[in-house]
């Protein structure tokens, strides 16, 4: 039985490599990779050890640098790895059957002494890839909002908020039929008898809806401590009579939103303010 005894001194590794954005994604290269050790000591005991000894001393230098290679060639395998795992990070995340978020990197990392700094796109997209470019054209990048001494900072445009209102609106959801109210008796034309009578003649006692549909994206705007939106709709005021649906009125209105964001432990909170009226 033979025991074999390694012992290394002055070991120096270096690793130089890059990060960098390539078509949204994060690619890692390892530029200068190295091992160098001052002494490798291998001592044999036991049995014919003195034999073998005399076999490893001579090629202690090809030893050496055999040991060094592997551990350079490891290093490169470990970096190879992770950049394709990087490489295999998700582009677009669905939110639901309508919309994603584009997860794409837009620039470069930016590394400091303790810290380093990712730009993501940020933009909700069609879940089905498309995009109106009518919509979203307008919409820059996100701009980094400057330095910060935190662990974590998260830096939110209102550009995000406006490409989701665009793209649900591509979609047809910004429309709404309303037939259920609190005081359903308001969607009866008996209850606007006196206030319009032609149409309580014309359609006596006959049910309404409401057809509410958004004539543009709603695009929010953010100011420090406000938040705030415009929203300008079409509501046109259906009657059922004898199973058929009549539009007898469309009102178009522009509807101001505003209001303030606090933050309750981990709860934001909106506090709204409402305007409503009618275009001419």
């Amino acid at each position: 039985m033979i025991l074999l005894l390694g012992k290394v001194e002055g070991m120096e590794v270096g690793l130089t490599m890059s990060m960098k954005n390539k078509n949204g994604t994060l690619q890692l290269t390892a530029m200068e990779c190295g091992c160098y050790m001052e002494e490798l000591i291998i001592t044999l005991n036991g049995g014919a050890s003195w034999f073998y000894q005399r076999f490893v001393d001579a090629l202690g230098d090809q030893i050496r640098s055999a040991v060094e290679n592997t551990i350079t060639n490891k290093i490169s395998e470990g970096t190879s790895k992770l950049d394709s795992l990087l490489q295999s990070l998700p582009k677009k995340i669905n939110v639901d059957n309508v919309a994603a978020l584009n997860v794409t990197f837009v620039k470069d990392p930016v590394f400091g002494n303790s810290s380093i700094e990712f730009d993501i796109n940020g933009l909700f997209v069609s879940s089905s890839g498309y995009a109106d470019p009518r919509c979203l054209h307008k919409y820059p990048l996100l701009s980094y909002c400057g330095s910060a001494s935190k662990m974590l900072w998260i830096s939110l445009d209102e550009v995000v908020f406006n490409s989701a209102s665009a793209v649900y609106f591509q979609a047809g959801l910004m429309h709404w039929i309303v037939d259920k109210v609190p005081d359903q008796s308001l969607l009866n034309t008996a209850s606007w008898k006196f206030l319009i009578p032609r149409l309580y003649r014309k359609y006596p006692n006959d049910d309404m809806l409401l057809d509410i549909s958004l004539t543009s994206p709603p695009e929010v705007k953010i100011r420090e401590e406000k938040i705030g939106s415009t929203i300008y709709l079409d509501m046109t005021i259906d009657v059922l009579d004898n199973a058929e649906t009549i539009p007898v009125a469309c009102i178009s209105m522009e509807v101001t939103i505003s209001g303030f964001v606090e933050i309750s432990g981990i709860t934001w909170l909106v506090k709204p303010q409402w305007m409503i009226s009618p275009l001419p």
